[in-house]
């Protein structure tokens, strides 16, 4: 019996061991490990208050500080960061109206995922700002150009109570900053018995499968109806579907179809959604009602936890209803309305809109901690390291790759320069298919949680070589590798202890 020791500095485990002279294995000799000692590179981390801090800039004079939700983080728990910090950054998109130097963190939102390339990116995009009106979906509604595109029913006169005259835009909002907004067209009772047979309603539903043909009162997420009660023009708030009347708030300035109309809104503004209307002559908001985002559970990988679509409804005849100068911002991430962005909104008191796509800003983020930036893969804290990164939209990319967590946290020990008679049906698909042989030593049941590895079976395994004939060799090359044959990150010296019998 013979005891070869192989050792290594390699960062990624790889042993290629060259001897003096030639060792000879006689013939029909078997194999087995005695003994291998890595340092696993440990990949966790502890967010605790100390190094919770990201800060980020997206124009001079935008800045926001997050916190990263405290907890222990490792591989297999890197969406959950991800997924954290996607919704924390989101949440810190609140449009700040007098303090923020530009208006840019309107139709805003975040997303923090593993891209293609296995690395971390954390970067936003900008919603398309406008109508989108060729990408609406309308039942019994139409869009005309008149007044900067406005909507209404087809129906000319005759009221309705229900909820049959609507359009749906299918995309959802910005969920960092993202909105619906219109301003009052045409707004007359006609000949509708009360306030449910006026007007028109503007919201956001949850209901992601609601259609034309089925939208109800109940998919009233969060809406406005602008309406008439006891001849005076009011709004009316709903959440839920159910009216509040505790908002209600009078319509100050009508005139059909002029410029200087009131305003709606319902946005997503950072971890609130406003229910606002614009008066006549001021661009600040009067908000009409406010409403906490909640941290619910973390959303899979890439998603957000608030998902809204805009809807329309309208109650009067076109005649005596109609909203115009229609803007919405849909989500910059997954599909995309074809509409090209819009130019201002003209008027007096107009609401702020995005910032043009050809105004860049000055960019930046910055971690608190190496330790949260290191774990992320990025190899400093600052990006850029100094000054600022001019840019409409940015992504920051991580310069290395985090490693895919494993179903098993398990090593294997592979000699490639020697044939050994070892199996394996492991498949890179969710059904087992294509095993085949491969030169495994030995499988290693053992958990890297310590940052350490070290093996030694309690009687080892011996592995046929097959060699009809003396095997002489001057050079061994070995590897340790995940069960799913990935590469190990270690630290320091390894060494393998191999026996070699016949």
């Amino acid at each position: 019996m013979r005891l070869i020791r192989l050792t290594s500095r390699e960062p990624t485990a790889v042993f290629d061991s060259a001897f003096n002279e030639n060792l000879v294995l006689p013939p029909n000799s078997k194999i087995a490990l005695q003994s291998v000692s890595a340092g696993v590179e440990r990949k966790d981390l502890v967010v605790d208050g100390i190094n919770n801090e990201i800060q980020y800039q997206i124009a001079t004079g935008v800045n926001r500080t997050i916190f990263v939700p405290a907890g222990q983080y490792r591989a297999a728990n890197t969406d959950d960061l991800l997924r954290y910090i996607t919704r924390e950054l989101n949440k810190s998109c609140d449009f700040r109206q007098g303090v923020d130097a530009t208006q840019k963190m309107l139709g805003i939102q975040w997303l923090a995922e593993k891209n293609k390339d296995k690395k971390v990116s954390i970067g936003y995009r900008i919603g398309r700002y406008g109508p989108h009106k060729n990408s609406w979906t309308f039942a019994n509604t139409s869009a005309i150009d008149a007044n900067s595109t406005t909507f209404r029913a087809t129906e000319a006169v005759n009221p309705t109570t229900d909820n049959s005259r609507n359009c749906i835009l299918p995309y959802l909002i910005s969920r960092g900053n993202g909105f619906i907004r219109c301003r009052t067209g045409s707004l007359l009772a006609g000949t509708a018995a009360d306030q449910e047979g006026i007007g028109y309603i503007i919201g956001l539903t949850d209901n992601l499968d609601a259609t034309g043909a089925d939208l109800e009162t109940n998919d009233f997420t969060y809406a406005i109806h602008v309406t008439i009660v006891g001849g005076q023009k009011l709004y009316r708030v709903y959440e839920d579907g159910v009216h509040n009347p505790t908002y209600d708030t009078n319509m100050n300035t009508y005139v059909a179809d002029d410029a200087d109309n009131e305003h709606q809104e319902i946005t997503i503004n950072g971890g609130t959604i406003d229910i606002n209307i614009y008066r006549t002559a001021t661009n600040v908001p009067t908000q009409l009602a406010t409403y906490q985002i909640t941290d619910a559970p973390a959303p899979p990988a890439g998603e957000v936890e608030t998902k809204l679509r805009p809807f329309f409804v309208f109650r009067g005849g076109n005649i005596n209803a109609t909203a115009n100068f229609i803007r919405a911002t849909p989500s910059p991430y997954g599909d995309q309305p074809p509409d090209l962005q819009q130019p201002d909104i003209i008027g007096v008191g107009a609401p702020p809109r995005p910032s043009a796509p050809e105004t860049l800003g000055a960019n930046f983020i910055f971690f608190e901690s190496v330790e949260l930036s290191n774990f992320l893969g990025y190899s400093r804290q600052r990006f850029p390291p100094n000054g600022n990164i001019q840019a409409y939209e940015k992504d920051y990319i991580a310069e290395s790759e985090f490693p895919i967590p494993q179903e098993a946290d398990a090593f294997l020990v592979l000699l490639d320069s020697l044939q050994l008679q070892s199996y394996d049906s492991f498949s890179k698909t969710q059904e087992p298919s294509g095993g085949q042989r491969r030169n495994i030593l030995t499988v290693i049941p053992s958990s890297n949680t310590t940052g350490s590895l070290v093996y030694e079976p309690s009687y080892p395994t011996f592995i046929d070589l097959d060699n009809a004939n003396p095997l002489l060799i001057r050079n061994i090359r070995a590897r340790i590798v995940r069960n799913d044959y990935s590469p190990v990150a270690v630290e320091g010296l390894s060494s393998l202890v191999i026996l070699v019998d016949n």
